[in-house]
This record gives structure tokens, C-alpha cells and sequence, in this order.
């Protein structure tokens, strides 16, 4: 199952880029959504 999802990770470098930079955005558009009151103070 594993080497599969290598297998296919290599050989579809731009489908796996297009994900994770898709990953990204969806994050950060969250984060921006997040309430003051879930982010930890750390300072």
C-alpha cells in the first residue's frame, strides 16, 4: 500500500504539488477563521 503511494507520488509530481499547495491555502484560510481564544499564548 505504501509503495503505491510512493509509486504514484513520483511519477505525479505536479497532482501531489497542486495537493499540498492546495493544503496550504485551506490552512492558512483557516488560521485566519481560527478565534482569538484557540490560539495558545506562547509569549
Amino acid at each position: 500500500m505504501l509503495n503505491k503511494i510512493i509509486v504514484f507520488s513520483i511519477k505525479n509530481k505536479l497532482v501531489v504539488g497542486i495537493f499540498i499547495l492546495g493544503l496550504i491555502v485551506w490552512g492558512g484560510y483557516s488560521l485566519s477563521k481560527l478565534p482569538i481564544d484557540a490560539v495558545p499564548d506562547i509569549m
